[in-house]
C-alpha cells in the first residue's frame, strides 16, 4: 500500500516518487477526467481529476530548481512532467521549465505526459529543446472504454511530432476485452506515420483513501477485471495493490499478435522503452527484488557507475552493511540499514550504480519517519513553504 510519507508527497510537493522516472507536477489536476484515470481513486488526488479543478504546486522555476536540488535526480534522470495530471494543463509553462532548468545546469532529461491531441505546439517544443520528451496514452474506442479523448484526434495529432517520433513515446491502453478488436487499427496508424514501437497496458488502479470493494466493482463492470481478478482484489489487498498495470494472458497474447502482424516492436513496461530507446539507465530491481524483464533492455544504457557505498553516504546511510553476490547474472548489493531504503532509494541507486541494490530494511514507499530522512537529506527538491507544510503534517 501507499506509505503515509508518500501519501503526504502526492499531495504537495512537486516531485512524489521515483521508478525508472522521477513524478512530478508543475499543476496537480486534469480537466480531462478519464473515468480510469489511477488518480480518481486517490482521495488526495481526486478533487483535481475530471472536475475542472486544478492546484499549483510549482511555479516552472520552482519546478527546476526542485529538480537541482533533489538528491533523487542524477544528470541521467528522467523527470515526469504531468504524472498527477496532464501537461496540456499547462502548455505554456514547460518551456519556463526547460529554460530556468538550462541556467541552473540541470541534465536530466524531461518528459511531459500530455494525454490531449498534440498539436503544433508540441512540434515548436520539441523542435526549441533536445532536453525534452513528449509522451501519450491512445485508449481505443476511448469513449467506450471511459476517456473523451478521441484515439483518431490523438493520432492525428501526433502528425505534429512525426519528424521527433525518437522523442515520443506511445502507449496504447488500458487494453480490455470491449475494445480489443481496435487495437490493430491503432497500431496500423502508427506505423503507416513512421512509429516503430509501443508500448500497451492494461488496467490502472490507486490505493489510497479509497473503498476496495467500489473501485473492483466499477472495473469490473468497464471490463477491465475479470470475475475471477475482482475476486482476488478483494479477498488480498497486495493483489488489489498489484492491479496497476493488469492484463489478462489471453488478451496479451493477442494484443503480441497484433503488434507483430503490424510490424511495431511491443514494450510491456515503460522503463523497458525509456532503456532501450532513451538510454535512461533503469534500476535493475523492483519490489526488492531483481527483475528479470528489464535486464536486456538495461543492457542498451550505459550506466554512470558511481561508488555505492558514497551513494549510500551522500543519502544519510552512514551505517550502511554492504554484502556483495550475484543474481540472474547482475552484480547484486544487498545493504543492511538502520533507515529503511525505500524503492525511491533502490531506483536512484540502480539507475547511479548499475548494480542491483536488495534492502533488508526496506519500504515500497516512505512511511511518516522514513519521509522525515527524505526531508533532512532533500530527497526531492521542493519550495521551503511545502516543506514546512509537510512537516507539519507530520507532527
Amino acid at each position: 500500500m501507499i506509505g503515509y510519507g508518500e501519501y503526504l508527497l502526492l499531495s504537495e510537493a512537486p516531485m512524489f516518487k521515483r521508478r525508472y522516472a522521477v513524478d512530478g507536477d508543475v499543476v496537480l489536476g486534469c480537466t480531462i477526467g478519464c473515468q480510469f484515470c489511477y488518480y480518481r481513486m486517490i482521495d488526495s488526488t481526486a478533487p483535481y481529476i475530471g472536475t475542472g479543478r486544478l492546484r499549483r504546486l510549482a511555479t516552472p522555476e520552482e519546478f527546476a530548481e526542485s529538480v537541482a536540488g533533489s538528491k533523487l535526480v542524477s544528470e541521467r534522470s528522467l523527470v515526469i512532467m504531468g504524472a498527477r495530471g496532464d501537461a496540456s494543463m499547462y502548455p505554456s509553462e514547460i518551456p519556463k521549465v526547460l529554460d530556468a532548468a538550462e541556467k541552473l545546469g540541470v541534465k536530466a532529461k524531461f518528459l511531459a505526459l500530455r494525454r490531449a491531441a498534440y498539436d503544433k505546439t508540441v512540434r515548436e517544443h520539441l523542435a526549441s529543446y533536445t532536453q525534452l520528451y513528449y509522451g501519450t496514452t491512445i485508449t481505443p474506442k476511448a469513449a467506450e472504454t471511459g476517456t473523451p479523448v478521441q484515439e483518431e484526434l490523438q493520432l492525428r495529432g501526433l502528425r505534429h511530432a512525426a519528424d521527433f517520433s525518437d522523442r515520443v513515446s506511445v502507449e496504447v491502453g488500458p487494453i480490455t476485452p470491449n475494445n480489443i478488436a481496435a487495437v490493430r487499427d491503432v497500431l496500423t496508424t502508427l506505423k503507416d506515420m513512421g512509429w516503430e514501437s509501443a508500448i500497451y497496458r492494461g488496467v490502472s488502479v490507486g490505493s489510497w483513501g479509497i473503498d476496495r470493494r467500489t473501485v473492483v466493482e466499477k472495473l469490473l463492470k468497464m471490463g477491465f477485471l475479470t470475475p475471477e481478478q475482482a475476486k482476488e482484489a478483494l479477498s488480498s489487498p497486495e493483489y488489489f495493490y498489484g492491479v496497476k498495470n493488469n492484463l489478462d494472458a489471453a488478451l496479451e497474447r493477442a494484443v503480441l499478435n497484433m503488434f507483430e502482424e503490424v510490424g511495431l516492436k511491443a514494450y510491456r513496461h515503460t522503463g523497458q522503452f525509456y532503456a532501450e530507446n532513451w538510454g535512461v539507465p533503469i534500476a535493475l530491481t523492483r519490489r526488492n527484488k531483481v527483475r528479470r524483464d528489464v535486464l536486456d533492455f538495461a543492457k542498451k544504457a550505459q550506466y554512470p557507475g558511481k561508488d555505492l557505498r558514497r551513494q549510500l553516504e551522500h543519502l544519510g546511510y552512514e551505517d550502511a552493511e554492504i554484502e556483495w553476490s550475484h543474481e540472474l547474472g547482475v552484480k547484486t548489493a544487498y545493504v543492511r540499514t538502520k533507515t529503511p531504503i525505500t524503492e525511491d532509494v533502490a531506483m536512484y541507486l540502480g539507475e547511479v550504480t548499475g548494480v542491483a541494490v536488495i534492502a533488508s530494511n526496506y519500504l515500497p514507499s516512505p512511511d511518516g519517519e522514513a519521509l522525515k530522512h527524505y526531508l533532512k537529506h532533500d530527497f526531492f527538491g521542493m519550495p521551503e513553504r511545502t516543506k514546512r507544510s509537510i512537516m507539519e503534517r507530520l507532527k
